[in-house]
């Protein structure tokens, strides 16, 4: 019992450290630990959840404090980088935080509901996936004013996920730098932005339903691959227009965390891994209803501290950030990003990158949000399911 209670704290300290170093991925870590040549017993289980669930949630203060996205959180980039431009940089950190929180919590509580829909109907749901997409998309484009701009960017930005995909290692990371970090830091370079006082919150108020939603949806990307939570981040954003800056950070959090949970439920309930860390953990244990509650009892407690490390971490790289320049310190992350994409994804990957900067900047000077960008992921979806 002390062992995996150490394992646990040691998977703590690692998803901290994959969350809070932009490029450093939760999934890499998992299976670094997998190829260690040493004896591993089922308790490396607790320690694959605690850090899963601790990086979901630390993830997202470089994303909104630094401009440093990743692949599970480009839909949180451009909300949080908004409220940080309005002093409400801290606020950003805890709605995302106490978003994934809430998803361990609601998660935990729809296990029932999961295990009948995974029971009976997940062989049926992939025949749907194609409309739901396609719908997302549509809903995307409607909420717009220049609708043909906004065709246009989307129809572009999923011709080069498409390309994308069959060219480029590690395409999502190389397209989500350029779509959403490369724009807003050359902003900040060129516009020489400083970081305006931060402000103090007294409290921040979560709408239940939105978390709910999201949590439920994540549920829906658990049991089967190829739908992500940022593919149903986005499709949720385009049917629920009315959400907001606020709800979507709450969403973004939940979505990315709640989908860890939904893993490990889908793992019990039909021994399919569909996550990093689900995979992982079939190397070292069968999970049978006794490791389940303990790995559901892990999560819960790594909700609580990584809200915890989010909140302080925050606070801490706030407090640098505003004795710097905010300018100099954009540049030093924008070179540090695109050293990443060099590394991971290569010229093809720079290319791609680049190119998927250059549309961006053609949606902001179209006055299209840049959430339309997205497509690049539910193009190359929608040609999965339909086989094509």
């Amino acid at each position: 019992m002390i062992d995996e209670a150490a394992l646990a704290v040691a998977g703590i300290a690692a998803g901290a450290f994959a969350g809070l170093v932009p490029g450093i991925h939760a999934n890499t870590i998992a299976f670094l630990v997998v190829a260690l040549p040493v004896q591993k017993g089922p308790g490396f289980a607790f320690f694959i959840v605690s850090m899963a669930i601790v990086n979901s949630i630390v993830d997202c203060v470089p994303s909104i404090l630094l401009g440093a996205t990743s692949d599970e959180n480009a839909n949180i980039m451009l909300p949080g980088h908004e409220m940080l431009m309005d002093g409400n940089g801290l606020e950003a950190v805890a709605l995302s935080s106490l978003g994934a929180a809430f998803a361990v919590a609601i998660a935990v509580a729809l296990s029932p509901f999961f295990f009948s829909v995974t029971q009976n109907y997940a062989s049926t749901i992939p025949g749907i996936t194609p409309v739901l997409v396609a719908a997302a998309f549509v809903a995307m484009v409607a909420c717009e004013k220049n609708k043909v701009s906004a065709i246009s960017l989307g129809l572009l930005c999923g011709c080069l996920g498409i390309i994308a995909s069959e060219k480029t290692d590690n395409f999502i990371f190389a397209l989500i730098t350029g779509f959403f970090g490369i724009t807003g830091l050359v902003e900040a370079i060129l516009s020489k932005a400083k970081l305006p006082p931060q402000k103090e919150f007294t409290e921040v108020k979560i709408e239940a339903g939105t978390a709910l939603l999201a949590t439920a949806a994540s549920g829906f990307t658990a049991i089967f691959p190829g739908i992500g939570p940022t593919q149903a981040t986005t499709a949720i954003r385009g049917v629920f227009s009315g959400i907001g800056k606020k709800g979507h950070l709450v969403l973004t959090g939940a979505m990315n965390t709640g989908n860890i949970v939904f893993s490990l439920l889908m793992l019990f309930a039909l021994g399919k891994g569909r996550s990093g860390a689900a995979v992982a953990i079939q190397s070292f244990a069968t999970v049978d209803f006794g490791i389940l509650l303990a790995m559901l009892a892990t999560a819960v407690m790594g909700a609580g501290v990584g809200l915890a490390i989010a909140m302080h971490s925050a606070k801490i790289v706030l407090a640098f950030a505003e004795k710097i320049n905010y300018g100099t310190l954009s540049a030093v992350v924008l070179v540090f990003m695109l050293s990443l994409v060099w590394i991971f994804s290569g010229p093809l990957g720079m290319l791609a990158c680049i190119t998927a900067a250059c549309l961006a900047l053609f949606g902001i000077s179209s006055k299209v949000h840049r959430s339309q960008c997205m497509a690049f992921l539910l193009f190359p979806t929608m040609i999965f399911y339909l086989g094509i």
